[in-house]
């Protein structure tokens, strides 16, 4: 049996990178209907098929509730930008594209898509999948890399994710440590743009240092002693009520429970309804798409 390969998409990343993408904005279906990122959601996904060599393409969704990140952190979401008017509305007809291409969708209960990705790529690898492929620019998923999970980096553009495949090598280049340390690093150095204050004083480069000599933020806590500077022990104590709030905030729930529950043979390409996905397709005049699709599936 030929080897099966889970191409996991965060939804809403790819969804909102492609209705602002330079080459879909403006687009619109032979109705007149805003198409921009309905369209750029469909052709990025073939592109990062295309890519990663995927068997089967799975879409992660956010909770319609209130996340357990919501709960810990009432301003976990404050200061960001509204979004624009006919936004939602695309969005949701990218999500009925998703349908209508026959791809898997999936969310976990009050978690967010990149819980329900690390969970779908434990699940596929555990059913037998080959490789699974995680596409987003959400930083925290590097703590799902593996030598089997690799992530494709969808902030550096459809044009360079081929270089910007992410494996475990690759994130301790970037980052200086290896994938199941990534969430104790950025709890330790702090991230501004995810609103993540980290340990004030102790910055990056100190952060990799110090796990690279403790190995876990519960070590290095149970061993400052053995930290020769006063001024990086005094900055490590006065933060570590914040250190372990943002590793709360961090940490991917690999074991969440979706919905609908994993089958390892949703999404697969070309085994989707071709009657249902033509006439989506030719409704929005996206003649590019239909001539990348697979063929269809036989028995014989």
């Amino acid at each position: 049996m030929a080897p099966r390969i889970l191409l996991a998409v965060d939804f809403l990343n790819l969804a909102f990178r492609a209705y602002y993408a330079p080459g879909y904005a403006g687009l619109t279906s032979p109705d007149g209907r805003p198409s921009g990122a309905v369209f750029g959601l469909v052709a990025m996904t073939q592109s990062l098929i295309g890519v990663s060599g995927a068997t089967h393409v799975a879409f992660a969704f956010e909770s319609l509730e209130q996340t357990h990140r919501d709960a810990l952190d009432e301003g976990y979401k404050a200061g960001r930008p509204a979004q624009p008017a006919d936004f939602h509305d695309q969005v949701t007809r990218a999500n009925k594209a998703v349908g209508a291409m026959g791809w898997a969708r999936y969310r976990a209960s009050r978690y967010e898509a990149d819980d329900t990705l690390a969970t779908l790529a434990r699940r596929a690898l555990a059913a037998g999948f080959e490789h699974v492929y995680i596409a987003t620019s959400d930083k925290d998923l590097f703590g799902a890399v593996s030598e089997r999970t690799s992530m494709l980096w969808t902030a550096a553009g459809m044009g360079k994710i081929a270089e910007n495949t992410y494996t475990p090598a690759k994130v301790k280049e970037r980052y200086g440590v290896l994938p199941e340390d990534f969430a104790d690093w950025k709890a330790l150095a702090g991230d501004p743009s995810d609103r993540i204050k980290g340990c004030p004083g102790i910055g990056a480069v100190n952060a990799s240092a110090l796990l690279a000599q403790f190995g876990t933020l519960e070590a290095m806590y149970a061993r400052l002693d053995e930290i020769t500077s006063a001024s990086v022990r005094r900055k490590l104590e006065a933060g570590r009520e914040e250190v372990t709030h943002s590793l709360a905030m961090i940490a991917l729930n690999h074991d969440a429970t979706l919905t609908p529950e994993f089958d390892p043979d949703a999404g697969e390409l070309g085994a989707d309804d071709r009657a249902k996905t033509l006439a989506f397709l030719e409704s929005w005049g996206m003649k590019t798409v239909i001539g990348r699709l697979p063929p269809i599936k036989t028995d014989f």
